[in-house]
């Protein structure tokens, strides 16, 4: 005798199970005479007609995960027990009643996409819940320094194009970089590889120079001349000087 556990439901897995009498005499003779048990599954080819079955390719485990095409359609599960002696079973069935649609749901969602604004972001997801409807989406932002989300008015669609708004930092970071620009000026070390030693660029509000590690000597410098109130104006000039 064969009986499926789990519901005919959508996204639900149904799992055959052998029910053996419960006999001490029984339940000896199966375990010590069963060699392998053999699984098919098998599915209404007309919905709502439980007399026309096929067979469900590449399905001979005695599990059974329900999908969105077997909504409507009966399932059935086939049991073929061989022995050790190599005899084999007359084939045992469990069968269910049409499959209804599971409880709309998206799992594994996902937003693909990452870098800068203007970026494009797409969220993704596995759905499942019969045939998907009008499916609600809303983009939220946090801003720096806060964990509450704010919905993005107007952005309800499965694509979403960044702008200026979404950029935004680590506080720490953003404490630090606010501190050099008041300072105005900040040195970054540059590490050295193959050839080319190590060196240190100062970079201030008027020029960027190079400088040589235990050493007076600069290199030809580039120095940077232009308002820092809009509108904007930048002049570059390459001189050959030492400091």
């Amino acid at each position: 005798m064969l009986a499926l556990t789990g519901k005919a439901i959508e996204g639900d897995v149904l799992t055959a199970v052998e029910v053996i009498p419960k006999s001490a005499m029984q339940q000896l003779v199966w375990s010590k005479y069963k060699k392998d048990v053999k699984y098919q599954w098998f599915f209404s080819s007309v919905v709502g007609d439980r007399d026309s079955f096929e067979p469900l390719p590449s399905q001979h485990s005695c599990s059974y995960k329900l999908r969105l095409e077997d909504i409507g359609r009966c399932l059935r599960c086939e049991c073929i027990v061989t022995d050790v002696f190599g005899r084999s079973s007359e084939p045992a069935y469990a069968e269910t009643a049409a499959v209804l649609p599971g409880i709309p749901r998206i799992d594994k969602v996902e937003i693909e996409g990452r870098g800068f604004h203007t970026n494009l972001y797409a969220v993704r997801g596995i759905y499942s819940g019969g045939k998907e409807g009008k499916s609600r989406i809303q983009w939220l932002r946090s801003m720096v320094g806060s964990p509450d989300l704010i919905s993005i008015p107007g952005e309800t669609g499965r694509m979403y194009e960044a702008n200026v708004d979404d950029v935004g930092t680590e506080p720490d970071v953003l404490k630090e970089v606010k501190q050099k620009l008041e300072l105005g000026s900040v040195k970054f070390e540059v590490p050295g590889e193959g050839s080319l030693e190590r060196r240190i660029l100062e970079v201030n509000r008027k020029r960027v120079k190079v400088v040589k590690p235990g050493s007076k000597t600069s290199f030809p410098t580039t120095e940077i001349r232009g308002s820092y109130a809009p509108p904007f104006h930048v002049e570059l000039f390459r001189m050959t000087t030492s400091a």
